[in-house]
């Protein structure tokens, strides 16, 4: 409980969002004291009409909807303060192709630089092992056993070639000779294989996404095949559907009854993880509509608002303050006052999943590809090895020829 009566308490003051300051408004302009007592538990916010018509509370500091409750002759409401009605979430899907360059989306620039870096380095390997390796095209070129040309086949802008034909799955006509070579050259093109691989999947995904239907009302909703749709058990939304003989309210629930069990949820929490999980779209309320917004980046809110309601607060039925204080509701809401509170607490902040699972972002990054990376880097190294090896056996053979001929 919160008594704000000379002042308020610090436990007054952690309550806080829209309603809490046009209860802060109404106060400062109709000079009364409040003392508010905090609903927690969903069996006392369900006798909250019990408690106004036994007068135990002034007035109830909600959202009420006016649908339903015009001839209820325990409560009565203020002035309306805003709309609320139901919307559709879905889960995000990926962005679709529309631009010149969006062929390149699967990768995000840091991967192709990435790519590309790696293409530089393996080729400069490669001329190296080529340039250096006593068993390699260059060397063989200075004994006479190849020609020159073939001695510079491997030169640093071949092998260069090399790995850039590799990349579009080209076949090449020189191949290094030494075991080196061709370790260095087996990681690269397993590098490929899945870089490659990656890369056609990811773009196949995001030309899929571009023949998802468009869901910008109940009508296209109906008309398409891909997505089942539902609802919360418990919302007033469900009566309406069951009675409706209006199109397409009446089609939706034709749908919905098909398999009830699985499509009218238990809980709005059920309702949202089929939607972020399934193509399942979840017909949410309005408040649900504004957590979704601002807090669950991988859902998006669809469509216009349907099933519209508008809400007020609630009073016991007779109540001497109803006047009074709609009165000063619909002078808050003429000074633009009200509008100001609704887009300080309302508007929605989308900066949270900027660079998150956004609708438009979903590109493969660096982090999710470190592991074919490290696996070239372990080919390099194993090349390498190999090489010193070779070089050594090769330096060992050297020395003893002069032994045998003397």
């Amino acid at each position: 409980m919160c008594n704000c009566n000379e002042g308020c308490t610090s436990e007054c003051n952690n309550f806080s969002g829209f309603l809490y300051d046009v209860l802060e408004e109404l106060a400062k302009n109709l000079h009364f004291n409040y003392t508010v007592v905090n609903i927690t538990k969903r069996s006392q916010i369900l006798d909250v009409q019990q408690r106004l018509s036994n007068n135990e509370a002034d007035f109830a500091l909600c959202l009420c909807s006016l649908h339903g409750n015009h001839n209820n002759k325990y409560v009565e409401f203020s002035f309306p303060l805003m709309d609320r009605g139901y919307q559709m979430i879905v889960r995000k899907q990926e962005r679709g192709i529309d631009g010149v360059f969006e062929f390149l989306h699967p990768f995000n620039v840091s991967v192709w630089l990435s790519i590309l870096l790696a293409c530089i380095v393996v080729a400069f390997i490669l001329s190296t092992i080529n340039r250096m390796h006593p068993y390699e095209w260059k060397n063989l070129a200075k004994q006479g056993k190849v020609s020159r040309e073939e001695g510079n086949s491997m030169d640093l802008l071949n092998c260069l070639g090399f790995t850039l034909v590799s990349m579009v799955q080209q076949g090449v006509s020189v191949l290094p000779l030494s075991y080196s070579g061709k370790i260095v050259a087996f990681s690269w093109w397993f590098f490929v294989l899945v870089t490659i691989s990656t890369y056609t999947a990811n773009l196949a995904a995001i030309f899929q996404s571009q023949n998802s239907p468009k869901l910008e009302s109940l009508s296209d909703l109906v008309d398409q095949n891909e997505y089942v749709y539902g609802t919360y058990k418990e919302y007033p939304l469900v009566k309406f559907l069951k009675t409706s003989s209006v199109e397409p309210f009446q089609d939706i629930w034709e749908h919905i009854d098909k398999k009830i069990d699985k499509r009218l949820v238990n809980s709005e929490k059920s309702g949202l993880d089929l939607a972020s999980t399934d193509n399942f779209v979840f017909l949410a309320s309005s408040a649900k509509v504004f957590d979704i917004k601002s807090k669950v980046c991988n859902l998006k809110v669809v469509g216009e608002i349907f099933f519209k309601s508008r809400t007020a607060l609630m009073f016991p039925r007779g109540s001497v303050y109803v006047d009074e204080i709609s009165a000063m509701l619909q002078k808050l809401q003429v000074t633009g006052r009200l509008e100001e509170l609704e887009n300080h607490w309302l508007e929605i902040d989308s900066s949270r999943c900027e660079g998150g699972d956004s609708d438009s972002e979903k590109a493969v990054e660096v982090r999710d590809t470190e592991g074919i990376f490290y696996l070239l880097c372990i080919g390099l190294v194993m090349g390498f090895i190999v090489g010193v090896l070779e070089w050594m056996c090769h330096n060992a053979l050297v020395k003893k020829k002069p032994n045998k001929h003397p």
